[in-house]
């Protein structure tokens, strides 16, 4: 008898508990409005920027596209065509220009790296200090590729580099 009458006397309380905080509920879902995300997630994209004519690079410079600071790298690979354009299997002759100081080269391959991280829309410097002289059916193509430079330890390990004081310093 006696737990029935706590029981009771829980369930009222519940049951006013309630009605009292329906309204309260009901006040404070209509006081908050809705609130517009204004997110904006970051995007990456590169452009590839050359000048070439009469057999020569004269510039090879890459624009941030994206809305977020990036570091930029560019790969030149290089092959050799036959008369008819059909890439053959001679070894291509190296490729031969002085590298602008603003670049950094990684002496395992032909990938160099702008030292500084470049904002949306930025462009780097020119690559080439000076220019490159194809010989007749030497191709050079220029691949280029960003990252987002922060946090610069993801850039470090996507791209095995070194980064100090917000520039790439090894390759």
């Amino acid at each position: 008898m006696k737990n029935k009458r706590i029981i009771l006397i829980i369930m009222i309380c519940m049951f006013m508990l309630a009605i009292v905080s329906s309204p309260v509920v009901a006040y404070m879902i209509k006081r908050v409005g809705t609130t517009t995300n204004t997110f904006v997630p970051a995007a990456v994209e590169c452009q590839l920027n050359e000048e070439f004519t009469n057999n020569e690079k004269t510039s090879i410079t890459v624009t941030n596209r994206g809305n977020i600071d990036a570091y930029i790298r560019v790969r030149l690979v290089t092959y050799m065509t036959d008369e008819d354009g059909n890439v053959t299997t001679a070894t291509p002759p190296s490729v031969n220009f002085t590298l602008d100081d603003s670049w950094i080269k990684d002496e395992d391959s032909n990938t160099y790296y702008y030292k500084d991280a470049v904002v949306p829309n930025g462009e780097t410097g020119n690559l080439l200090k000076t220019k490159i002289s194809l010989e007749e059916g030497q191709v050079v193509v220029v691949l280029a590729e960003a990252i987002q430079a922060n946090p610069s330890s993801a850039v470090a390990g996507a791209w095995g580099v070194t980064i100090a004081d917000g520039k790439i310093t090894a390759a």
